[in-house]
């Protein structure tokens, strides 16, 4: 079923919905969408909706919605990120809002790329990824900070994965009751004051994994998979 993201935006069984600009050009001219075909709705906000299409037009189209649902996220993660260069930043931001992921803080470190984001494009992002993954929420990107100012202290665990640390291994599986946090630090690697402040942090585990080194757009999902394979 194709999806469609109307940010924001209130739904309710039996009310109809105008779409129209960029979304009704998609759903038109590129899907091909034909008249009584069904939709599911995204308002980002945790609510998902099945419309049903009316009336189609060369540059609007209008549903009704037939079924609402309210959704619990899918997890409690979210993701601290070296700041990077604007292409493997935007894959991020991309998997990120696949992923189902809550918050995303660009942070700056000794060895992270300058940040280089177009917000406008970065909501173009979101969209896409959650109408490709049909997650209800969208993520909320943070103010790019640095590495001191990150809200730490908001997290019941913080996964920090880092050349030195010790194998995941030694995790045990628990369940999932608080936020918690992946940190993914810059390609370079973290700096000798990165490091001092991270493992100064009485909430932070410091993993390594037996692998190559990572890119920040495979470590991201790399991570997400270890962690959520250690919930219960």
């Amino acid at each position: 079923m194709r999806a469609c993201l109307l940010k924001g935006q209130a739904l309710v069984v039996g009310s109809e919905l105008l779409i129209q600009d960029e979304q009704a050009h998609h759903l038109i001219n590129v899907a091909r969408i034909t008249v009584d075909e069904k939709i599911l709705i995204l308002n980002g906000e945790g609510l998902s909706a099945i419309g049903q299409l009316n009336t189609i037009n060369k540059k609007n189209l209008r549903l009704k919605i037939i079924e609402v649902k309210k959704h619990d996220h899918f997890h409690h993660i979210d993701l601290a990120i070296a700041t990077n260069k604007k292409d493997p930043m935007e894959d991020i931001l991309k998997m990120a809002a696949e992923l189902g992921i809550r918050k995303i803080y660009p942070v700056r470190t000794q060895y992270s790329q300058p940040l280089n984001l177009n917000h406008e494009r970065v909501e173009r992002i979101f969209a896409s990824g959650l109408e490709q993954s049909n997650n209800p929420y969208l993520p909320e990107l943070m103010p790019e900070a640095d590495l001191k100012s990150v809200a730490f202290s908001d997290y019941k665990t913080i996964y920090c994965f880092h050349l030195t640390g010790e194998k995941p291994s030694d995790l045990n599986p628990h369940k999932q009751d608080a936020p918690e946090l992946i940190f993914i630090g810059p390609e370079a690697g973290f700096g000798d004051a990165d490091i001092e402040f991270l493992k100064a942090l009485p909430n932070i585990k410091m993993l390594t994994l037996n692998l190559p080194i990572l890119r920040a757009t495979t470590a991201v999902p790399v991570a997400m998979g270890l962690c959520l394979g250690r919930t219960s």
